[in-house]
């Protein structure tokens, strides 16, 4: 089934198709050297699968700390990519927070989060509120 996509300027390699959803289908990919799950989302309207509201992100100086203003979870915007990728945005931009290190927090309703892409570097070792 070998087939390259490109999404947001990234190459894919597809290998094989690993399942298929309510939500979509998950292929096991090959990018840049590494084996990764690519995940496309239904573009179809689906009565039973309604985003809405199950994703929603918050910026913060500290995992436990209010978050800067304009970037709290009801700031996000939450808008669908070609390929079924999902972006997650603020009105003001990141441009503000340039050189600051943030922590973010994601608040997920009934979804499993497959992957996380862009410029990102873990300080901390806690990734959950209920981490140990």
């Amino acid at each position: 089934m070998e087939q390259t996509v490109v999404v947001n300027g990234t190459e894919y390699t597809i290998l094989k198709l690993l399942g298929k959803g309510k939500g979509g289908y998950s292929y096991l990919a090959l990018a840049g050297g590494s084996y990764v799950v690519l995940k496309q989302i239904h573009h179809e309207p689906c009565g039973y699968y309604q985003f809405g509201d199950k994703l929603e992100a918050e910026l913060s100086p500290f995992w436990n700390s209010r978050p800067f203003d304009g970037f709290s979870y009801g700031d996000s915007r939450v808008e669908q990519n070609a390929g079924g990728w999902w972006s997650v945005r603020f009105a003001g931009g990141l441009e503000q927070l340039a050189g600051e290190k943030v922590s973010l927090k994601l608040r997920l309703r009934n979804v499993k989060l497959w992957a996380l892409r862009g410029d990102v570097e873990m300080a901390e070792h806690r990734l959950w509120e209920g981490a140990q």
